[in-house]
């Protein structure tokens, strides 16, 4: 065998042998993938008016309109009925390790009627483990809240761009709620209307090349405490819950820490550990 051919054997000997033993090749290094689901419908009985147009948008820097870039839009087809609900799914999963906020707008149409969101979802699809929801919204928890049309859930934002005082509001229809916004009131509308998510945490669960030191937490669910034992010395810890804000952080020297958990509510958490080597996230649940 010439010199070249025995090296390239041994070389994909040895490639072969790492993989075997678990190590990543590139090609399989997302393990984890964030999805963001919702359903959506026209309401108008006439099909000619079920054509609305709207768009999904995605901000890592604000909640304003000019923070948003565009995911995906639609118009929606006249030949499905008024009020079916039009299930989508998008994966975001560029967006781990960074703050989202996602929106909904109603916009570039005129002169239909309106437009149905409902059932907005962000979960972290894993192989092998079953779904983390992030955020899971029915609007249902409105149906009793004296604030009527006017009514958001709690983080949620509404924006009037195109001025006319009209925003994405509030409504139930044979017991399910959903928001709505309109393109047609007694006149036509021509709606530039933002409904706004609040700000979640995509941490980078699940990427095997994040995780550049070895770390056991446990328990997991946690329920007074958590514990961590890395495999070299811990320089800082940060626990974010999944909107991405803050809710422990502390600089340490050690391989070993105790976090007590009494004051947390119940959840899901991204548990952030450093050290001179590198670092590693985890999700954690927190449940008493």
């Amino acid at each position: 065998m010439k010199r070249k051919s025995l090296l390239f054997f041994v070389l994909m000997l040895a490639v072969a042998s790492l993989q075997a033993a678990g190590v990543p090749d590139g090609k399989n290094v997302l393990v984890s993938e964030y999805k963001l689901s919702w359903d959506v419908a026209s309401t108008a009985t006439t099909p000619a008016y079920r054509a609305e147009h709207y768009g999904v948008f995605i901000s890592t820097t604000g909640d304003q309109p000019a923070d948003f870039s565009l995911l995906f839009e639609e118009t929606l087809s006249t030949t499905i009925p008024g009020w079916q609900n039009q299930p989508r799914e998008l994966d975001i999963s560029s967006y781990a390790g960074q703050t989202i906020y996602v929106a909904f707008r109603h916009f570039n149409i005129t002169d239909m009627d309106r437009i149905m969101i409902d059932n907005v979802k962000i979960r972290i699809v894993e192989t092998g483990v079953g779904d983390v929801v992030l955020l899971n919204e029915d609007f249902q928890s409105g149906i009793d809240n004296p604030a009527g049309e006017d009514w958001l859930p709690e983080g949620w934002s509404s924006v009037d761009a195109d001025g006319d005082n009209l925003f994405w509001y509030f409504g139930v229809r044979q017991g399910n709620a959903s928001m709505r916004s309109e393109s047609w009131a007694t006149n036509p509308l021509t709606p530039d209307n933002w409904l706004i998510t609040p700000s979640l945490y995509l941490g980078y669960v699940g990427i095997n090349d994040k995780e550049t030191i070895s770390a056991a937490v446990f328990p997991n669910p946690a329920s007074d405490a958590i514990n961590i034992q890395a495999s070299a010395p811990l320089t800082r810890i940060i626990l974010t819950d999944i909107r991405g804000s803050i809710v422990y952080q502390s600089n340490v020297a050690a391989e070993n820490h105790r976090i007590v958990t009494d004051n947390f509510v119940n959840g899901m958490y991204i548990l952030r550990l450093f050290t001179e080597n590198g670092t590693t996230e985890k999700k954690i649940q927190i449940s008493r």
